[in-house]
């Protein structure tokens, strides 16, 4: 093989893996940090609208109890205009992503009513990748003391918290 007879391929090689051992990986090396980014990227696919990528963040047990099919169905009454993951915290392979977002309730007997809320959401390590770990409808825990000030208090304000 001439790779194997390269000695300027093999150190590009080397170095290459070197590198991405150093930085911990394909990933970020801070857990935080890839939580944070994780649920941020489930809630902007929850303001999309874009069922499928949000599914796809769902613990593993979870998504093969929740089809793609009952995900969407599941989604049909409420829109979240805007959400925002302010603050996670760790605690070995369990995580709490702090989460603020706004809320239009677009049908059934509450159709109209809107708000903000603030969550402590819970996701969970598995094989290095963080997901959202399952939670019974309407049983999101509030926002922990721990989490901090939200970003803002309301969806009716605009301002800062």
């Amino acid at each position: 093989m001439a790779f194997s007879k390269n000695p300027l391929a093999i150190a590009v090689v080397a170095v290459s893996v070197l590198g991405m051992l150093a930085s911990g990986g394909c990933g970020p090396r801070d857990p935080a940090a890839a939580l944070k980014a994780r649920a941020q990227a489930f809630w902007d696919a929850k303001v999309a609208k874009d069922h499928a990528r949000s599914h796809a963040y769902l613990e593993p047990v979870w998504k093969a109890k929740m089809p793609l099919e009952t995900w969407i169905t599941s989604h049909g009454l409420v829109e979240w205009p805007r959400a925002e993951v302010w603050n996670v915290i760790i605690r070995g392979s369990k995580g709490t992503a702090c989460v603020q977002y706004d809320f239009v309730v677009r049908g059934g007997a509450v159709s109209g009513e809107s708000g903000t809320a603030e969550v402590g959401e819970p996701w969970v390590l598995v094989r290095g990748v963080w997901y959202k770990e399952e939670v019974a409808p309407l049983q999101m825990p509030e926002a922990p003391a721990a989490c901090g000030p939200p970003p803002r208090k309301s969806l009716d304000t605009g301002g800062s918290a």
